[in-house]
């Protein structure tokens, strides 16, 4: 007859408890119990007879470190991690768009009021993951308990005079965990407090934003010889339409036909440095500028019907409109200027082959996004300088993936592709330090069941003010 385990682990993710479990079979951690519920469902009676208790374990870190640090299963100890945030999305800061790896202590990012706070912490850690997907979004990937800004929608029905009235009733924001989005709706701020982007001098503002959008779709910047250029690659009708432009404003240009259409090279070195500038230079590297998504409306529209012209499709029958690029970058910040634009936006990733036959040549090619918009608002609202899409789907993955947290001064939030999402847990620096007052946190959970067991040790992950917990710890201690 086996012994009774002596190690319990707890974890409320089905995903998690079966890693641990293969772990455990593997010969990676000590074999225990394995508890799938909540904390909050946890007595202390339901842990008596244990030596080391795991809360929260992810994928059983502390176990493993434990177990290489010669700790042995019968020592008694307990741990806590607090869960944190997503891998590879992109945080919106003061240098752009930023890979949440990337950012650094000491950046300046957006957050959910529109303003600009500073980055005070980053860290990372390897946890369960899964697929967020909402409209506007094919899918962003983040832990189940990262806290999105969301509210809530409910169609109400009723009778006045004998007719049929349906009104829609609009919950206030709230922090609301991934796992529990679905049918709620994330938010994305329409306004920023940024100053608008700026014309090259001797252009007007209307066509230097239609050039800009014409660059981003069909344009590069010249080198070496062609230093100072700006080219398009187009067809003939749309090659008529920049030499139009080109003619009013007065700047000097040529054109040649080529094999595969018309080349319109337009010589001005403002104009090509301020685009390499402001909108990236290279197809996989071009973006939209923040500071002209708080330009006005009419230089949006500008740039739009630019980039419209050169890689857009309109379906006439629905009347919605459809742009592509191999830039995840200009596709993020692209619908962050197309929701300021008050439009219905999806964002979606074509993935392709390496290669493909064009002409008889075997060339390489790149996955691609798709944004698709409309002036449809049946699937949005806005509230209080948000625009809110419906959340459809909360996937977990197999696999634990690298995911990454930053702490955000004052406002403890920042934008993930462009959506509003908080820091991490209340205990954490990352999670507003409000502790008890946080309505979010398991913390006091956590520390009844220590009081309750009194464990020789017992440790909690957290970044910052490490006296928080251990004095929430001796008040209850001093009560049992």
């Amino acid at each position: 007859m086996m012994p009774r385990p002596t190690v319990y682990y707890n974890d409320n993710c089905p995903q998690v408890c079966a890693w641990i479990r293969q772990l455990m079979f593997d010969g990676l951690i000590p074999y225990g119990v394995v508890d799938s519920r909540s904390i909050l469902d946890v007595q202390p009676a339901d842990l008596e007879g244990f030596t080391q208790c795991h809360f929260f374990c992810g994928i059983a870190g502390w176990a493993y470190a434990l177990k290489l640090a010669g700790w042995p299963a019968t020592r008694p100890v307990w741990t806590g991690s607090p869960p944190c945030f997503t891998a590879g999305t992109l945080v919106t800061s003061q240098r752009g768009n930023i890979a949440i790896e990337d950012i650094q202590v000491g950046d300046v990012v957006m957050t959910h009021t529109g303003q600009w706070h500073s980055v005070l912490k980053t860290g990372s850690d390897i946890k369960p993951v899964g697929v967020l997907v909402g409209q506007g979004h094919s899918g962003i990937i983040c832990t189940p308990e990262h806290p999105f800004y969301a509210r809530k929608r409910a169609i109400i029905s009723t009778k006045k005079n004998g007719k049929s009235i349906r009104s829609h009733h609009i919950s206030s924001p709230e922090w609301t965990n991934a796992e529990d989005m679905p049918g709620s709706w994330w938010g994305m701020p329409m306004n920023y407090e940024i100053t608008p982007i700026l014309p090259p001098k001797g252009i007007s503002s209307a066509n230097a934003f239609w050039l800009a959008g014409f660059y981003i779709g069909d344009g590069w910047t010249g080198k070496g010889r062609h230093s100072g250029t700006t080219i398009f690659g187009v067809n003939a009708e749309k090659a008529d339409r920049i030499v139009s432009v080109l003619r009013k404003e007065g700047l000097s240009f040529s054109v040649s036909n080529q094999r595969t259409g018309v080349r319109v090279e337009v010589r001005h070195a403002g104009l090509s440095c301020w685009l390499s500038r402001e909108f990236g230079c290279g197809s996989g590297k071009k973006r939209v500028p923040l500071n002209l998504i708080a330009a006005q409306n009419e230089t949006k529209l500008s740039f739009m019907e630019g980039w419209m012209l050169s890689d857009g499709t309109r379906k006439k029958m629905s009347g919605s409109q459809r742009v592509t690029t191999i830039s995840r970058d200009l596709a993020v910040t692209g619908r962050m200027l197309l929701v300021s634009l008050g439009y219905s936006v999806a964002m979606r990733k074509i993935e392709t082959s390496d290669r493909t036959v064009i002409e008889g040549r075997t060339v390489n090619q790149s996955d691609y996004y798709t944004l698709s918009f409309s002036e449809n608002t049946r699937y949005l609202f806005r509230s209080e300088g948000h625009t809110f899409f419906k959340v459809k789907s909360f996937t977990p993955l197999a696999a634990p993936r690298r995911v990454y947290n930053i702490e955000v001064d004052c406002d403890n939030s920042y934008l993930a592709d462009g959506i509003v999402v908080h820091n991490c847990q209340p205990f954490s620096a990352a999670g507003k330090l409000e502790g008890k007052d946080d309505a979010r946190h398991l913390a006091p959970h956590f520390i009844s069941l220590v009081g309750a067991c009194r464990p020789p040790c017992a440790v909690w992950r957290t970044s910052r003010k490490r006296g928080s917990v251990r004095k929430v710890c001796k008040a209850r201690w001093r009560r049992t």
